[in-house]
């Protein structure tokens, strides 16, 4: 049996996450990053390398959660 696991943006139901120059939140577009991952893999690592994926790729751990790097820029600007 395989698990799916993926980061979602946790911003994606907020104004925010609203078309800006035809970019929008990740979520939204199912841009978020996530894999397959067997169940004789070590959970804990893989997820620890997802979230490395996320930060590389500009998503930001807040306290709401991850959120996608177009969200984040949004926030910022705010």
């Amino acid at each position: 049996m395989a698990y799916w696991i993926e980061i979602r943006c946790a911003n994606s139901g907020e104004a925010a996450t609203e078309f800006i120059d035809d970019d929008r939140c990740w979520s939204h577009d199912n841009i978020g990053l996530g894999d397959l991952v067997d169940e004789n893999v070590d959970m804990k690592k893989h997820f620890t390398a997802l979230k490395g994926e996320a930060i590389r790729a500009g998503f930001v751990l807040s306290k709401k959660g991850w959120i996608c790097p177009f969200c984040a820029k949004q926030i910022q600007s705010s």
